[in-house]
């Protein structure tokens, strides 16, 4: 709760300083800059949470703040602000390594970690995409022939996968 405080006392540090920004340029040219709309966002985004939060702490019995003691619908909201403050953290983030793009250093080393960034992901889902289709492979050869793998079978909640011919799941496998 203490590391709330020092957020929050932070947070209308940041909310002053956009509005000396927006009293100094006017709203017009304020809202034509990209970052200055991320600004925007997180503001709007950081009263969105205040107000979560407060809900949250509203419905808590002081007595009795164990987890255990707490509604179903407490905890969802708390997820929910948790969520929130998360999204925040994204933002301030990148919003901080926007400094970056003014910097004759920096600048175009922050290009290239977002093209490998970018490859990366790409790579990423070629794996994933590799290793689901290898494992309902698996999966359609154990149903098949279950002698190739003797004391081995499929999975019950797997069973409707394979009730009819197409495996449409599988693709272009067809075992008979």
């Amino acid at each position: 709760m203490f590391y709330e405080y020092i957020l929050w006392s932070c947070i209308v540090g940041q909310i002053y300083t956009e509005f000396i920004q927006l009293r100094k340029l006017g709203w017009k040219n304020y809202v034509t800059h990209f970052w200055n709309q991320v600004d925007i966002l997180i503001i709007l985004l950081l009263f969105c949470t205040a107000g979560v939060r407060i809900f949250t702490l509203t419905n808590i019995d002081p007595d009795n703040v164990r987890t255990d003691s707490l509604t179903e619908s407490t905890k969802f909201y708390q997820s929910i602000a948790w969520i929130m403050y998360g999204a925040l953290g994204f933002l301030q983030t990148i919003k901080f390594l926007s400094l970056t793009d003014s910097n004759n250093v920096l600048g175009p080393l922050q290009l290239a970690m977002k093209s490998m960034i970018g490859d990366l992901m790409q790579i990423m889902l070629l794996l994933v995409t590799i290793m689901v289709g290898f494992s309902v492979s698996i999966m359609v050869l154990m149903k098949q022939i279950p002698e190739l793998y003797p004391g081995k079978e499929v999975p019950p909640q797997f069973d409707d996968l394979f009730q009819d011919d197409s495996y449409p799941a599988v693709g272009l496998v067809w075992l008979h």
